[in-house]
């Protein structure tokens, strides 16, 4: 079956185990940490890369309040 790819988990879940630097890095450079792989093209990591440390910061403080969800939770 065709279609885009599962959509990330970003709740803390699927970030937990992310640090700030982590998560400002993958942004950055599109790749996930402790060797990961690469962030998917379909995520628009390069367009969020492109903001500042203080913006990057308030997005990770959000994510961190979004309650967590198990992947395939809706």
């Amino acid at each position: 079956m065709g279609g885009s790819p599962p959509t990330p988990n970003l709740t803390p879940t699927g970030i937990g185990h992310y640090t700030e630097d982590d998560f400002k890095r993958a942004l950055r450079t599109g790749d996930r940490p402790r060797g990961g792989g690469k962030l998917s093209e379909e995520m628009p990591w390069k367009f969020y890369g492109k903001m500042t440390d203080a913006e990057l910061q308030s997005v990770w403080a959000f994510l961190k309040t979004v309650p967590p969800k198990q992947f395939g939770e809706q």
